[in-house]
């Protein structure tokens, strides 16, 4: 369905309001990313294929700061916010989904490019902020550790499919 509202799709709409672009861009990557978590946890090809996506990611941003009245964007958080865990599950569906249609293939992938996925996959966590690691999180509101849960089992589950 988000596919079919061209929610997959970046745009420059000049009616549209850089809220409500934004606010499209969370819908498609929350609906894509949960998707794709299914598809892997299931053993099932996905139902978006990722290449024909142009939406840009989403951003973490204060909802305080950025109202259907801002004229810009305002500079993404250092910090926490309720969009932090879809900005990480974008992060890892960039380099998982395309693995894993890889892994759909008519080919298998090579014990090489296994480990060259799994490198990528141990980069994401490497480069995640301090306050998104697993052994940070008694640092964490109570609020962010069901977003962060879940993404690492997604990071587990996926390395398990390698």
């Amino acid at each position: 369905m988000a596919v079919s509202c061209g929610l997959h799709r970046e745009t420059n709409d000049g009616s549209l309001s850089l809220f409500d672009r934004e606010h499209r861009r969370r819908v498609f990557w929350s609906v894509y990313c949960y998707e794709q978590s299914q598809s892997v946890a299931f053993g099932k090809p996905p139902s978006i294929y990722f290449p024909s996506i142009t939406a840009s990611r989403p951003l973490n941003i204060h909802d305080a700061f950025f109202t259907p009245n801002s004229a810009s964007l305002p500079p993404e958080a250092e910090e926490p916010t309720i969009y932090s865990g879809l900005v990480m599950q974008w992060r890892f569906a960039q380099i998982t989904a395309p693995a894993y249609e890889r892994i759909l293939g008519q080919a298998s992938p090579t014990v090489w490019e296994v480990r060259e996925l799994d490198g990528l996959i141990l980069d994401i966590y490497g480069s995640l902020p301090d306050y998104w690691k697993i052994e940070k999180r008694d640092n964490l509101p109570e609020r962010f550790l069901l977003p962060l849960h879940a993404l690492f089992w997604r990071i587990w589950n996926f390395r398990m499919v390698l």
